[in-house]
Order: structure tokens, then C-alpha cells, then sequence
């Protein structure tokens, strides 16, 4: 056993499985393809830490951003796994494939660039095989509209049989009282990669992960103005005082949109298979509905609602788009590193 198995889950044709990685034990997978995303954040480069002999790949990706002027952190970091990599490696290190696209100030049109770029990377990579990839991926530092892309675009094709994403929880303290993840309003697009079908016969059931910006929540809701309304807690949190957190600024959205308890549904902040297997739960699950998730709260809530979203056409994922950027927040690891399995067991 390489960790703690935290949580199993099958549906449909996708089996899942999170457990968290023993630093004394590292990981122990080989895959076709490991992509890493670098950023400003220390523990995007925390994966370093979970290394072991059996951690092996065959072919990898660096995700990179360059709005602006890169911080020290970002040259930093991307010294850092390049290090790691070369020794990881050896004569492969020549062929790593950068990911990234180069943009004078902050632009969401980026991420297209981005997703394209990886949408391609992968095909090639099965057309060269002929046959069904592993992949791993740390999204750590990975923005959330770019790692819900990619999960659809591989779930609703026959191109990867398993993924595995890697996450650090983030040490949050300092932000406790000025968390705000993005600048300006937020405005929301459909991750089309899901492959969602909206029937205009049907009402809609809105569904939210819930995080630490409840006021904004509260803001977006009121324009959608929703008849129903379910939300995703992230409880308990990765300390009980991020847990004080989410209920503080959750309740007051519960108790204006008078929320019903059987769709008030939680989960573990650090374990999207336990989300995943929530989310399957009838108050927040209805087959009579148009389910519009509004994928707002920790990574692993959200990498769960796509898990979930791919399997279900009735369920729309959606994302927010900042009309002025994001803050750039520096959060260190909290410790606890998390791997993710999915199986597609149609492809085996």
C-alpha cells in the first residue's frame, strides 16, 4: 500500500480511488505522459518531496504562465523542477514539452491557448502509441478552468485510460481574513469539454462548491436569480479554522437562498473521491433537472464535479472568469499530499 486509502468510488464505467502519499514511501506509478504546472506557489514544486525509484515516466509537460512580469518564485520554481528532472530523466530531459502561452498582461484567452496546446499533445501522443494513455498531473499550481478542460476532453474520448492527479493542500493561514482568489466581478462560461446537453424543458438545479468567498457567491446568485439551489461544503476543511471559515461564509447564502438540508451536502476539502461519491446523493442528483455546477471552492471539489459532470450529460460545468485577473497568493504546502487515481475501465 503506497499511502492511506481515503475513499473508493465507482460509477458507470470510471473507477476512482484517493489516498494520501507517505512522503517515506513517494510515488510509486509510471506513466506515459507527467505534466507539471509552475507557478509563483511553493507547493507547486512540492511533488519533489513524494519522490521514489518507482516513480517513473515516459514522456512530460511543464504548464507554465507568463502574464507580466514573472515573479522570482515563478523563475524560481521552474529552476527548481527543471533540476529535478534532469536527474529524474536523464537524456529525456531535452524532450520535455513546454506548455504555455505569452501574454503582456493578465488575458483569459490564455487558458485556450493552453488547453489547445495540451488537447494536441495528448492526441499526438496516442496516435504515436496506438493505444489508450496514463497520464499523471500535479494541479498544485494549476489553475482550475485549465485542469477541468483537460479531464473532460480525456474523459469524453477514448485517448486516456487512467489519470492520476497529485495535489498539496495549501497552507492558508495568512489569507484567513483577505482570502479573495480573484479581482473584479466574475462573469461564467461552460467548460464545453464536458460535453453537456441543456434541455430548455427542464428547470434548472444549481449547484455550488462552497468556499471562503461567500459574498461574491451571494452576488453571482442573485443575477442568476436560481428557483433551486444545492451547495458543496468543504467540511471538514484541512484545519477545523479553515472549517470555521467555510461556515461563516457559507450560512448566510444558505439561509438567503433558504437552502433545503438534503441538498446541503460535505465532503472532506482534500478528497474529491469523497466528493465525487457525495455528489451522487438524490437531493443534489436530480434526473428532472438541468444541474449547472458552479465549480467555485478547493481543487479537489472541483476536479470531483467534473469527475461526475463527464458522466452525466443532464450536468452542465461551469467556471468563473475574473474581469481583471487573479491575486497572486503565496501558499505553502500544508502537508498532506493527495493522489487521485481515475479509471476508465471502458478502455482496459
Amino acid at each position: 500500500m503506497n499511502g492511506d486509502i481515503m475513499t473508493e468510488c465507482y460509477e458507470k464505467y470510471l473507477y476512482g480511488k484517493s489516498e494520501i502519499i507517505s512522503n517515506k514511501i513517494g510515488i510509486r506509478d509510471h506513466f506515459d505522459l507527467m505534466l507539471f504546472t509552475i507557478n509563483w506557489e511553493p507547493r507547486c514544486v512540492n511533488i519533489e518531496s513524494y519522490n521514489s525509484n518507482l516513480f517513473s515516466f515516459d514522456n512530460c509537460g511543464i504548464i507554465t504562465f507568463k502574464s507580466g512580469n514573472p515573479v522570482p518564485l515563478e523563475r524560481e520554481n521552474l529552476q527548481k523542477i527543471k533540476s529535478f528532472l534532469k536527474l529524474k530523466i536523464g537524456e529525456k530531459y531535452n524532450s520535455i514539452k513546454y506548455i504555455n502561452e505569452e501574454s503582456p498582461e493578465f488575458d483569459v484567452h490564455k487558458f485556450n491557448h493552453i488547453n489547445k496546446k495540451l488537447k494536441n499533445y495528448i492526441f499526438e501522443m496516442y496516435s504515436s502509441l496506438k493505444r489508450p494513455l496514463s497520464i499523471g498531473f500535479d494541479i498544485s499550481g494549476c489553475p482550475r478552468r485549465i485542469f477541468l478542460n483537460f479531464l473532460g476532453y480525456c474523459l469524453n474520448h477514448i485517448y486516456v485510460k487512467k489519470i492520476s492527479f497529485f495535489y498539496s493542500e495549501g497552507n492558508l493561514d495568512s489569507f484567513l481574513n483577505k482570502y479573495s482568489h480573484s479581482k473584479g466581478d466574475w462573469k461564467i462560461v461552460e467548460i464545453l469539454e464536458f460535453g453537456s446537453v441543456y434541455n430548455p424543458e427542464k428547470e434548472n438545479l444549481y449547484i455550488i462548491s462552497g468556499g471562503w468567498e461567500g459574498n461574491r457567491y451571494i452576488n453571482l446568485l442573485n443575477r442568476l436569480e436560481p428557483m433551486d439551489l444545492g451547495i458543496l461544503l468543504p467540511i471538514p476543511g484541512f484545519t477545523k479554522l479553515y472549517t470555521e471559515k467555510t461556515k461563516k461564509e457559507c450560512q448566510p447564502l444558505i439561509e438567503q437562498f433558504n437552502i433545503p438540508q438534503q441538498q446541503i451536502v460535505k465532503a472532506s476539502a482534500g478528497d474529491a473521491i469523497a466528493a465525487w461519491k457525495i455528489l451522487k446523493n438524490p437531493g443534489v442528483n436530480k434526473k428532472d433537472r438541468n444541474i449547472i455546477y458552479l465549480t467555485y471552492g478547493p481543487k479537489p471539489h472541483i476536479l470531483a464535479m467534473g469527475i461526475h459532470g463527464a458522466l452525466n450529460k443532464n450536468i452542465i460545468v461551469t467556471y468563473r472568469i475574473p474581469y481583471k485577473g487573479f491575486e497572486k497568493m503565496n501558499v505553502e504546502s500544508l502537508g498532506n499530499f493527495w493522489k487521485y487515481d481515475i479509471r476508465n475501465d471502458s478502455l482496459i
